[in-house]
């Protein structure tokens, strides 16, 4: 039998009405001792289990992490000072056909007392409430990005086409056009062509052709409420960037967000997302490949029969992963960047997408080493002292940054 390495433990299986528990008590007992008992989800509920814990001299508790069901238990539990252990699901996982709530709690409970799955990494509170903050604008970023699609789609849809003359739709001279479509009735070509700033105006004759179009009141009326949301999103976005920066700067964390920022082609937004997913203490982590593997930017081992089959990259943190995909872009477009060397390197070898990701994985271990190590960035640390940009191979060196159009779109993301 294997020896506990907890003599008492309670596993929860969370759900968003319900809670079951399953305490198993192992003190020096052939046989566990298993008491089960349901709880509500509610606050009054988890104020019930707690005290039932407290009780039974529970000290530490495993839960699976759940959607987000799992955070207010986890608040309350370390408060009281019970440990609360967060499991990924995909390691508890029961058998098909031999699964119910109360039976997931007990193996839960045996799993997490003889330590056969290890907690899963939860930074603190504050960090807590950033990565609320940039996941919020995540979200806002993603909802202004339909928007504006869909208001291309409606202007194609007129036979208006502006992108076809200019890049930027919602610039100063496409959000003067959108605004003359939107309160005239009837508009002439020639006079929203007028309406274009700077280089554009060398253009008017294209522009007057690509804004000959019919819209109808009733695409105009569509095209005003998208053009009301898109107002509302921007501002939002405004204040929610203010509030991150005022937060930031109440609880101590620029310090680090200058250690992220001196790393090539990592910009303050970027720096903000990256802190507020892997928080400041990295000690949960032993070494910087652990915090790569957590990460999801590793391959896994897959092999059987000394046969290595597929052993792609997990999903992991997308958050994470797709704003360093974003910084990785970045720093290996930037010249003389000893990232921009590494990404061509494997790039003849392994393809754009793998060594983006090589050099995203590149990136996050140097993170991890800044950030134990509190220093900032180095580059003669990673190219060495004897090895700069100047004395790579001129065949290397004279290969171009492909466009980020040669990438996988599951690769691409945009701020």
């Amino acid at each position: 039998m294997i020896p506990a390495v907890y003599p008492v433990m309670c596993g929860l299986d969370i759900h968003r009405a319900a809670i079951s528990a399953s305490l198993v008590i192992a003190r020096d007992q052939e046989e566990p001792t298993v008491i089960s008992r349901d709880f509500s989800a509610l606050t009054p509920g988890l104020f019930q289990l707690r005290d039932w814990l407290l009780e039974h001299h529970c000290p530490v508790v495993a839960m699976e992490s759940t959607s987000i069901y799992w955070k207010a238990p986890y608040s309350i539990f370390s408060e009281a000072d019970i440990i609360p252990f967060v499991l990924n699901p995909f390691h508890v996982k029961a058998l098909p056909g031999k699964k119910s709530d109360q039976t997931d709690a007990q193996r839960i409970a045996h799993l997490a007392m003889h330590q056969l799955v290890l907690p899963s990494y939860v930074p603190p509170a504050v960090i807590q409430d950033l990565r609320s903050l940039t996941r919020t604008r995540w979200g806002l970023v993603n909802d202004l990005r339909k928007v504006k699609n869909t208001i291309t789609r409606i202007l194609d849809e007129c036979n208006i086409k502006f992108s076809t003359v200019a890049s930027d739709l919602f610039g100063a001279s496409g959000r003067a056009i959108l605004d003359l479509i939107v309160y005239n009735s009837q508009f002439d070509p020639l006079l929203l062509a007028q309406c274009a700033k700077g280089k554009l105006r060398k253009k008017l004759d294209q522009l007057v052709a690509a804004l000959t179009g019919y819209v109808s009141d009733t695409k105009r009326y569509i095209l005003d409420l998208h053009l009301q949301s898109l107002t509302r999103i921007e501002q939002a976005l405004k204040n929610l960037e203010e509030t991150m920066n005022f937060y930031i700067r109440t609880h101590g964390l620029q310090s680090w967000l200058d250690i992220l920022c001196s790393i090539p082609g990592v910009k303050r937004l970027s720096a903000i997302t990256i802190l507020a997913e892997i928080g400041v203490d990295l000690s949960a982590f032993p070494t910087a490949s652990h915090f790569a593997s957590w990460a999801g930017l590793c391959p896994g081992n897959n092999v059987s029969a000394g046969k290595s089959k597929s052993a792609a990259i997990r999903k992991a943190n997308k958050y994470l992963k797709t704003a360093l995909v974003q910084v990785s872009w970045a720093s290996v477009r930037k010249k003389k960047s000893p990232m921009a060397h590494r990404f061509l390197h494997l790039r003849r070898r392994r393809g754009t997408n793998r060594a983006l990701i090589a050099t995203a994985h590149k990136i996050l271990r140097i993170i991890y080493s800044l950030f134990t190590r509190k220093e900032w960035f180095n580059p003669d640390k990673l190219l060495g002292s004897s090895q700069t940009l100047d004395s790579i191979s001129p065949t290397i060196a004279s290969e171009t940054i492909p466009d980020s159009s040669e990438l996988s779109p599951s690769l691409v993301a945009f701020d």
